[in-house]
């Protein structure tokens, strides 16, 4: 009965952090996101924007990326905020531009740009 009760007792306390690990992660997030205006994927980006900003960050811009490609995306925590650096490939021109973005993130989304 003890051992029941006691494995009972770490389920109980194991729960919260097997459920917080399931979530989003914000770095994972913000790659997810630009990834997804790299495609031009509106409904992708959506997912992974703060709700009062999806029609600033995720609307109909989401797709304006005719002739650039956004390479080699990697992002990082910069204290509450994730930073991602990432190349800018122009159709027609040999040589990428590297580029970065500092977003601010309210929880596991992106809420726009630090500036």
């Amino acid at each position: 009965m003890k051992i029941r009760n006691l494995f009972l007792l770490v389920v109980v306390l194991a729960l919260p952090m097997l459920l917080a690990a399931c979530g989003g992660d914000k770095v994972g997030n913000a790659e997810k996101y630009m990834k997804a205006v790299a495609d031009g994927d509106r409904d992708e980006a959506e997912k992974y924007v703060c709700d009062d900003k999806k029609d600033e960050l995720a609307g109909d811009n989401v797709g304006d990326t005719e002739g650039l490609e956004f390479k080699d995306i990697s992002c990082e925590e910069d204290g509450d905020n994730v930073k991602c650096d990432f190349k800018i490939a122009i159709e027609g021109v040999d040589e990428e531009q590297a580029s970065s973005v500092t977003f601010k993130m309210d929880g596991d989304k992106v809420c726009g740009e630090v500036e």
